[in-house]
């Protein structure tokens, strides 16, 4: 199957791609292999019990909890690095690579034109296949992506936050099931970081 992709919204992890093109950006032609539901169905499986299991866990902190959160999806999912962007009263970012986690607060942060800012305001998904074509910035260097290696890149709106995944390698859009590994393992992060926001306002109270 052959997609013209460039901005997909995706509703349902396992339903067909719908294209929604945003911004005068170059096509790319991304081929997916035909996915049976058998390997759905196991894939699901295997995500379900590895997040929810890390989800049971107990961590000091909840960047404790990202960062074995983003090592375990490196193992089933393909990706470089990640970024979470988060909205209470004030942005904060979290940015791993290579099994690192790095803070980001607010006053160090410069989100105009950025992938996850948009992708919290407009509550959508945001993907793109060739990030050189873009206007966008990359929120970790503030130069835009047209002055960058070119990136593949995959932005899934959560609550109060985003979460991008990129990688300069076009696997990370066309590999067999990466995309719905990275769609459910993201519930599960949304999930905690809920519970986390809960937790907190409950102690304020």
């Amino acid at each position: 199957q052959a997609i013209e992709l460039n901005f997909i919204k995706n509703q349902n992890a396992f339903s067909p791609i719908n294209i929604k093109e945003e911004k005068e950006v170059k096509t790319t032609t991304i081929h997916r292999d035909n996915i049976t539901m058998i390997e759905s169905g196991n894939k699901l499986l295997e995500i379900s019990m590895e997040f929810s299991k890390l989800n049971k866990e107990v961590f000091s902190q909840f960047r404790d909890y990202l960062r074995q959160f983003f090592i375990s999806l490196n193992k089933l999912a393909t990706f470089d690095e990640a970024y979470l962007l988060t909205k209470n009263n004030k942005y904060y970012g979290y940015h791993y690579k290579k099994e690192r986690l790095y803070d980001k607060k607010s006053e160090t942060l410069s989100l105009n034109d950025t992938i996850l800012l948009e992708a919290i305001d407009i509550e959508e998904e945001i993907i793109i296949g060739d990030s050189s074509q873009t206007t966008y910035v990359d929120i970790i260097t503030n130069k835009f992506y047209a002055d960058l290696e070119n990136q593949s890149i995959i932005c899934l709106p959560l609550s109060k936050a985003a979460l991008l995944f990129s990688s300069k390698s076009k696997d990370i859009l066309t590999a067999k099931l990466n995309y719905e590994t990275l769609k459910i393992a993201s519930a599960y992060l949304d999930l905690k970081w809920n519970n986390e926001q809960n937790e907190l306002y409950e102690f304020k109270k």
